[in-house]
Formats: C-alpha cells, sequence, structure tokens
C-alpha cells in the first residue's frame, strides 16, 4: 500500500507541472461556467425548472460530461505509455517496486487529477448559479445536497468507469493512438445509444448507457415541475452505477 501512495504522489505531482492541466482545468470550469449561466446556448431545460435544481444541474453536467474523455484520455494514456515512448519500461523490472503496484499507483494518480478536472467543472457551474442576469425567480435558495449528489453518483462513477476503461485499453496496446481510437468507439456508442433511446425508452438502455443520461432521463420522464425542482433522481440511477463500476 504504502509504495502505491508513492507512485500515486509522484504521478500527481508530475502530471501537475504540465500547462495541459491547469489549461484543461480553466476550460472546463469556463464552459461549465457559460453553459449553466445560458452564455453558452440553450441547454433546453424547462423554464419552469430552477437553474439550480438537481434536475438541472443533471442535464448540464451529463451534456458536457462526455467532454471530461479528453482529459481523462491524456492522463491516464500518459501514465501507462510515458515509460514504453521514453523507453525507460524495463527499469520497473529492477526497482523494488512490484508492477503491480507500480501501475496501481499511476492508475490512481490519474484518477485523482481526472475527478479534480471533474470538480473544476462542477465548481465552474456552482460559480455560474450565483449570477446577477440569471432570472432570480428561477433561483432556488442554495443547498450542499445537489452538487454533492452529482459529484458522488455521476462524476465520482464515471470518471472511475472512464479511468480503468482507458487505462485497461493503454496498458493493453501501449499506443495513444489505438486508445484514443477506443475512445471515439464508446463516444459513437453512447450518442447511437441515446438516439434509440429516443425511439425506444426502457430500462435496458437506461442501464446500458455509462454517461447514465438516459438513466436520467428515463427515472424523471414523468416528474412533475415540483418533483423536477426538488427530487434527486435514484433507483434505476444507482442500478445503473453500480453496474458501471462492476464493469470498471
Amino acid at each position: 500500500m504504502r509504495t502505491i501512495l508513492e507512485v500515486m504522489q509522484f504521478e500527481i505531482r508530475y502530471q501537475l507541472r504540465s500547462p495541459f492541466f491547469l489549461g484543461a482545468l480553466l476550460m472546463y470550469a469556463l464552459i461549465h461556467f457559460l453553459a449553466i449561466t445560458g452564455l453558452l446556448g440553450d441547454i433546453a431545460i424547462s423554464n419552469q425548472v430552477a437553474i439550480n435544481s438537481a434536475y438541472s444541474i443533471l442535464g448540464i453536467e451529463l451534456l458536457l460530461f462526455i467532454f471530461g474523455m479528453l482529459p481523462i484520455l491524456a492522463f491516464v494514456t500518459n501514465a501507462i505509455t510515458r515509460d514504453f515512448e521514453l523507453a525507460t519500461a524495463s527499469l520497473m523490472y529492477v526497482t523494488p517496486i512490484p508492477p503491480g503496484n507500480f501501475a496501481l499507483g499511476r492508475f490512481f494518480g490519474a484518477l485523482s487529477l481526472s475527478l479534480l478536472i471533474g470538480l473544476g467543472g462542477l465548481l465552474g457551474s456552482m460559480i455560474g448559479t450565483f449570477m446577477p442576469w440569471l432570472d432570480q425567480a428561477r433561483i432556488a435558495p442554495f443547498s450542499m445536497l445537489p452538487w454533492a449528489y452529482f459529484f458522488f453518483f455521476v462524476i465520482l462513477p464515471g470518471t472511475i468507469v472512464l479511468c480503468a476503461i482507458f487505462f485497461s485499453i493503454a496498458a493493453l496496446t501501449r499506443s495513444f493512438a489505438l486508445t484514443y481510437g477506443a475512445a471515439m468507439v464508446i463516444f459513437v456508442a453512447d450518442l447511437f445509444l441515446n438516439i434509440y433511446a429516443m425511439v425506444e425508452p426502457g430500462t435496458w438502455s437506461a442501464l446500458a448507457d455509462p454517461s447514465a443520461r438516459i438513466t436520467v432521463l428515463t427515472v424523471t420522464r414523468y416528474w412533475t415541475i415540483a418533483e423536477l425542482n426538488t427530487n434527486l433522481p435514484m433507483g434505476l440511477l444507482l442500478l445503473n452505477r453500480l453496474l458501471w463500476l462492476t464493469v470498471a
């Protein structure tokens, strides 16, 4: 365990020195800020639903979550392929750190950085709800509950799933190009799944969606405005998260 933590700390320090991390963090936060304040365009959330309700936050964040694949892809692929690209992979076998612990440390380091990017986006959305140009009639009293709910039920499990998938592919292929290709396949498959769910909505498509966007739409399909403003989607969403965490 100690060696895993040491490798993880090294990976975090290494990646934090890269300008890519700061750029991705600021860009992701800015995109979320612009989206929730309406400056990025209409996100198709009902005008009767509070901007800072759990439903609105979920709608905007899930729509943008797929773009979070880029920094996740960069962190995990770099973490596992860097030694092969720099021709230093053989050093792993002459160090006292077991290869398995080394790989896990790299994985948890990349996962931690990916979660920071997700938190940056969530913080951008949170700050956006306090902007004075928003319709104050659609601003509910501030509560940390929907923000914490989104982090623990969407960002955390979703990031673990994507990190595990991309890390595994990168470890097997040792190629950024092939891992990027796999990410494009996941993106297109998720797009087609969303299109199919609009025509034939059902439980299986809600469970099959790794981003949980279809799951939330299925759970809230028949909710009233009052329920959309106050309730937190559970049930099917919890099953979806458990399923994909098992896959991860």
